[in-house]
């Protein structure tokens, strides 16, 4: 494989890291599309899981080798993010291939930063009430998890990244969450 790809690399004239990152984000998009699914969702289906499971192996493999830039992999993942699917973004995440404070950083636009995830998160949510996953329900405790160690952290242990950023990020996120939570009427509260 790695042979492979740098004789594609040569080929094309970029680095064999660049080249992999922008295959590996290609085939990421491939994956989330492929459900067959109209209605806008955020968790994959257990063939598109399967599928990401082994593709982030690979990406594990080319990083290990030296033959991945997780910098390219980041930009050309934020140009693509409406295609995403908020699981496979998160299963990045806990594979280490890149953490999401990483990605948030590499997305100039903080709003659309913002806009991706509570839109996304939203949806997880719905999609709790419906499918009681425990994916679902571990995918939206590491993200709060996150967003309030990232929001309210003095010091980053992040690999240049600009603090300031991903905790505002983190903490708009945060608080959108919580205006919508409570703007919606509790059911349990409904008949009292």
């Amino acid at each position: 494989m790695g042979s492979a790809l740098r004789d594609q690399a040569s080929k094309l004239g970029v680095p064999v890291a660049v080249l992999s990152s922008r295959t590996v984000v290609s085939s990421i998009v491939q994956i989330c599309a492929s459900s067959g699914e109209p209605s806008p969702k955020v968790l994959l289906n257990a063939e598109q899981r399967k599928k990401l499971s082994s593709l982030l192996e690979v990406a594990q493999y080319l990083l290990a080798h030296s033959m991945f830039s997780r910098l390219s992999f980041c930009q050309e993942l934020c140009e693509v993010q409406n295609s995403l699917l908020l699981e496979a973004v998160w299963r990045l995440h806990v594979q280490n291939i890149v953490s999401l404070p990483e990605l948030w950083e590499s997305h100039a636009d903080t709003q659309s930063t913002v806009a991706w995830l509570f839109r996304d998160l939203c949806l997880l949510c719905e999609q709790m009430e419906t499918q009681h996953t425990d994916i679902a329900q571990t995918m939206l405790s590491d993200f709060v998890q996150l967003f309030v160690l990232r929001g309210f952290q003095k010091n980053s242990d992040l690999r240049g990244v600009e603090p300031a950023h991903v905790a505002r990020v983190a903490v708009t996120v945060l608080q959108r969450m919580l205006v919508c939570e409570l703007s919606v009427p509790s059911p349990r509260l409904g008949n009292s």
